[in-house]
């Protein structure tokens, strides 16, 4: 009897493991968000500040400022966007879309870009280009001579 008991027990055990090792839950790829622009990304990070944490600033560019908000930042005065932006004029050929969040009062204390790239563009040749033309600004009193 005990033989059979444990028989029992043992064809009992392997059919437990059989269906809980078959039954594996279904493999869930993680939701990826595509924003629609470059605005959008901007407006996505500067909603997560709370008002006690945000500062006086503008979007966009001289032509369409936004106050208090990001804004689109126009590509057709390149001589403008590369100053404000720190885009080295040869690199912006590689932007089709760009938004901007500036501090209304010192733009180097906090100036922010965000830049979609054309199709093919070297994004790390980019990223390179910008960091050094920021690196190699010479700064006085808040502004780049």
């Amino acid at each position: 009897m005990k033989k059979l008991i444990s028989l029992l027990l043992v064809f009992a055990m392997m059919a437990a493991m059989a269906v809980g090792c078959a039954a594996k839950p279904a493999e869930t790829t993680p939701e990826v968000i595509v924003p629609a622009s470059a605005l959008e990304i901007l407006e996505n990070i500067w909603a997560l500040y709370g008002d006690d944490e945000k500062f006086f600033a503008m979007g966009g560019d001289f032509n369409n400022p936004v106050d208090n908000a990001p804004g689109n930042y126009s590509l057709e005065d390149v001589e403008m966007f590369s100053y404000q932006l720190y885009v080295p004029a040869e690199q912006v050929a590689n932007v089709d879309q760009a938004a901007s969040l500036i501090h209304a009062m010192n733009t180097n204390t906090f100036t922010s870009g965000v830049f979609h790239m054309v199709d093919g563009a070297d994004v790390n040749a980019f990223a390179t280009a910008v960091r050094e033309n920021v690196q190699s600004a010479q700064w006085m009193c808040g502004f780049p001579e």
